[in-house]
């Protein structure tokens, strides 16, 4: 990496160090090597933002070899960031450097801050630069926000969050750094030399193990944390699955004002549950009725039209019900498919329909005119276990062939 220090003059900055000097914002870089450029292509996108004409080492011809030899740039500490600690509690700040919205670091982050009891700990996240005002409002509901710039920082512990220099502004009674990549996968990448790390935290076996064989560290492993309530509270959004043509007679019908499908599900919306309604088919034959179909759920977010699906299967599997809002049927399929993979069914009262669906047993059938729809009673008793034997059999019709044969003779 070749960069501009404050006085102008090029310097350059050995492959170790790379990473930490791509975060500063007081140099222009005008070159990285070609490893970062292969192992950090985010990082790259972000320094191309910032550096009109960013180009590789190689590339870099016209650098005079003689400006190459210059210090690294120092900051000059300048105060220092005075905050007040509850008595008896632990500083511990955490050194992440740069503030991005999102990435798996960022959240390992953010989820040690959110989880460190806070009867023992004051928590301070210390950076230098931030992605966006998003992301510092993310992080300041969990730790105390700090950025550096020329100010110094005293705390009790410090962890650098990933292959970070430290910091010059930071004095720490105790220095910890997380590791959280498989260096052997980033072209002989190195950890950067820091100095008085009291521990080194892998991120799983497998990358203390890498450690200890390139650097010959001993970490200690601590799994990335994550919220013990993350997931918990949260209804399961229930899955419904409609497999038809989209025309008049399947439920789709506009000419009078609002369709069944549109009527239930304004109806599932109303009720507040969390549902998907995924409908898979199409109507090549009425292009301009697809269309209006298509528009007339649009106010409805939960509803998803995918087009036909010479497969149902793997949309099928895992819902919870089918639903077919039909005007009449023979014998659909798609009822039969459902039933038997243990897939209920939400139908119309077509006639006939109670030769497939019994209600309350293997589905739920409801009136035409869509009038004493109880959307609750169905979601909250999803009918199990039913019998999911195919209603027709292969032998009736070899016994019917072979019946009709007889007569002939």
């Amino acid at each position: 990496m070749y960069i501009l220090n404050q006085s102008g003059r090029t310097v350059d900055v050995p492959e170790n160090m790379e990473l930490e000097m791509s975060y500063r914002n007081d140099i222009k870089v005008l070159s990285v090597s070609h490893n970062f450029w292969r192992n950090y292509p985010d990082q790259v996108a972000v320094l191309k933002k910032k550096n009109v004409g960013l180009v590789t080492d190689e590339q870099l011809n016209a650098v005079p070899k003689t400006e190459k030899k210059e210090d690294l740039p120092i900051k000059r500490i300048e105060g220092r960031v005075n905050i007040k600690i509850p008595k008896g509690k632990i500083h511990f700040v955490i050194y992440p450097n740069y503030l991005p919205k999102v990435g798996g670091i960022e959240t390992a982050v953010y989820e040690l801050a959110k989880l460190l009891d806070r009867d023992k700990y004051f928590v301070t996240i210390a950076y230098n630069s931030c992605e966006s005002a998003e992301a510092m409002v993310k992080y300041s509901k969990v730790a105390k926000l700090v950025k550096l710039d020329d100010r110094g920082l005293n705390c009790d512990v410090c962890l650098l969050a990933s292959n970070h220099l430290q910091p010059p502004q930071i004095r720490a009674k105790a220095w910890l750094q997380w590791v959280h990549s498989d260096y052997e996968k980033y072209n002989n990448l190195q950890l950067v030399e820091n100095k008085n790390i009291f521990k080194y935290v892998a991120v799983s076996k497998h990358v203390a193990k890498v450690c200890k064989r390139m650097f010959g560290i001993d970490c200690e492993v601590i799994y990335n944390l994550l919220d013990p309530n993350f997931g918990k509270g949260i209804e399961k959004p229930i899955r419904l699955v409609t497999n038809s043509r989209l025309s008049p007679e399947k439920g789709f019908d506009l000419n009078e004002g609002k369709s069944k499908v549109v009527r239930f599900a304004e109806l599932l919306k109303a009720s507040g549950r969390n549902f998907t309604w995924t409908i898979c088919g199409d109507n090549t034959h009425m292009p301009n009725e697809q269309i209006r179909i298509i528009e007339s759920l649009k106010h409805i977010e939960n509803v998803n039209f995918v087009g036909y699906k010479s497969n149902i299967l793997p949309t099928l599997t895992g819902a919870d019900f089918l639903v077919q809002l039909s005007n009449f049927e023979g014998c659909p399929y798609s009822i039969l498919e459902a039933l038997q993979v243990g897939v209920p069914c939400i139908v119309t009262n077509w006639k006939g329909v109670e030769e497939l669906i019994e209600d309350g047993v293997n589905g739920y059938i409801i009136r035409q005119d869509m009038k004493g729809v109880d959307i609750n009673k169905m979601l909250d008793n999803i009918p199990k276990g039913f019998d999911t034997k195919p209603k027709g059999n292969i032998s009736q019709w070899d016994k019917l062939i072979k019946k009709s044969l007889c007569l002939k003779k």
